[in-house]
């Protein structure tokens, strides 16, 4: 399997016109890192890259493959993006977008929005970025990458 670093790293050039479409983008982004784990450290692979998204982060996490944090926050963008994909008449004002940062702590991002809208989902997704891809993306090239070379 190919890793895609260079998709991953340039996260934010999803399709932002779309701020759903951008989210569905992130979440397959991540699942790619996910499958790559999986790849790399996984005997039965091909059993495990066919069962769901959160089977697979959970099943990482068990392994000690994911930190806590990147874990937790994979976990809430799951649900959120299950959530708006799935809801047409989402009611923004109770969305949970409390993400983790690397220490554990808050993004304390329910206090930094007072007008939820679809520009919600851009500033999620940024958050998403800078506490799942670009973490996960480092991870994979210092555990896997740099020793292919």
């Amino acid at each position: 399997m190919k890793y895609q670093f260079n998709k991953l790293n340039d996260w934010h050039s999803g399709p932002i016109e779309n701020p759903i479409g951008y989210l569905v983008y992130t979440h397959l982004l991540v699942e790619h890192a996910i499958d790559y784990i999986i790849f790399k450290k996984c005997k039965n692979q091909k059993k495990i890259q066919n069962k769901n998204f959160a089977t697979k982060a959970d099943l990482l996490y068990k392994m000690e493959l994911l930190p806590e944090w990147i874990y937790y926050n994979i976990s809430k963008m799951n649900k959120l993006r299950n959530r708006l994909v799935h809801d047409l008449e989402v009611n923004y004002e109770n969305i949970d977008l409390e993400f983790k940062t690397v220490s554990g702590y808050p993004v304390p991002l329910n206090d930094l929005l007072k007008d939820k809208s679809e520009d919600l989902v851009i500033t999620v997704i940024n958050i998403i970025g800078q506490h799942v891809i670009t973490p996960i993306n480092t991870m994979i090239a210092v555990e896997y990458l740099s020793k292919e070379k």
